[in-house]
């Protein structure tokens, strides 16, 4: 019973590893600096890169919350989690995965690349 435990939680560590760096990691090492870099060159409004620090940020805050509440109210719960050989290496391998594919993959780059031009087009100056 505790192998179905262990591989439940690296399910979901994996799950959560994947999710959290999609949307704390990437904004804020890919599109934060390449916003910065535009701003400097005076192609985006700094709008941007503000726009690019509040998602996630308010991610933080509510993941911060929900661990404080977990924490407070179900502090056995937490333990297990934080102890949890299963649940830390999915976190871990999901995260690792979800970067190596950022770094290496043609496709994730090209699609990074778009999504972020779609992200601050409103944030272009026209000259």
């Amino acid at each position: 019973m505790a192998f179905v435990v262990e591989l439940l939680l690296f399910v979901t560590g994996s799950l959560l590893g994947l999710w959290y760096t999609a949307v704390l990691v990437l904004p804020l090492f890919y599109g934060v600096p390449k916003a910065l870099f535009a701003w400097f060159r005076k192609e985006l409004q700094f709008r941007a890169v503000l726009a690019y620090l509040i998602a996630p940020f308010l991610w933080m805050v509510f993941l911060t919350a929900i661990l404080a509440g977990m924490r407070s109210f179900w502090r056995t719960g937490f333990n297990y989690f934080q102890e949890s050989g299963g649940f830390n290496f999915g976190d871990a391998l999901g995260s690792l995965t979800l970067v190596t594919n950022a770094l290496l993959s043609r496709k994730a780059q090209s699609n990074m690349k778009i999504e972020f031009e779609k992200f601050v087009q409103p944030f272009r100056k026209h000259a």
